[in-house]
């Protein structure tokens, strides 16, 4: 249980504390396998979970419910996407693309039973401000002033560090998904000069 988001031991608070924030009970694990199961239950022979002393009341926090396993997560594959070779005055401006290449996030194998599952696109190197969707150089690059971009299939820039949910996800069924998007060479710098052009993204799933 955390009082305004910090957890305490069970002991006499002294002094004594001021809520905040609300209370907040959160579910661990404790290391060993979860085998689900019933929440009713109590602390030692009583019924409920927390007692609390306030300032003329006593607290007493119950908790209710059954938690079910979930054998395992989604599975993404790690694949290479090639862009077609391309000169370099086709990226005439800065904003000019070219070159795209349409590839596809495969979301496979996920277990039934979640209420959702999303995906986080992680760009390595970090996010580039002002520029949505564009990836940093990496190692191997000697290319100046041209980037990768990532967009999805409607071309709209991709979203950056931020969880999307899988609207296709059926957690009757569970299933494999796979999210469109395209990659193009992107100009970002007034000054550009050829080579090669490397970038990588990190596909982050997240449960609940």
């Amino acid at each position: 249980m955390l009082i305004n988001g910090q957890g305490y031991q069970s002991q006499d608070f002294k002094p004594s504390i001021k809520f905040s924030q609300p209370l907040e009970v959160q579910l661990l694990s404790d290391g060993r396998p979860n085998l689900g199961g019933s929440l009713a239950g109590s602390a030692g022979s009583s019924l409920y979970y927390y007692w609390l002393q306030l300032a003329g009341n006593d607290l007493y926090i119950y908790l209710n419910g059954t938690i079910t396993p979930i054998p395992g997560t989604c599975l993404v594959q790690n694949q290479t996407v090639t862009l077609p070779k391309e000169q370099l005055n086709k990226l005439e401006r800065v904003g000019s693309t070219a070159g795209a290449k349409s590839f596809q996030i495969q979301i496979n194998n996920c277990p039934k039973g979640y209420n959702r599952i999303g995906y986080m696109l992680e760009p390595v190197g970090g996010v580039i401000e002002n520029t949505p969707g564009v990836l940093p150089l990496t190692a191997g690059s000697t290319a100046h002033g041209v980037k990768i971009q990532i967009v999805d299939d409607k071309g709209k820039p991709a979203t950056m560090g931020t969880s999307i949910t899988v609207d296709a996800y059926n957690k009757a069924t569970g299933g494999s998904y796979a999210i469109p998007m395209q990659a193009s060479y992107i100009r970002t710098d007034a000054i550009a000069t050829p080579g090669t052009v490397n970038g990588a993204l990190n596909v982050l799933m997240d449960y609940r």
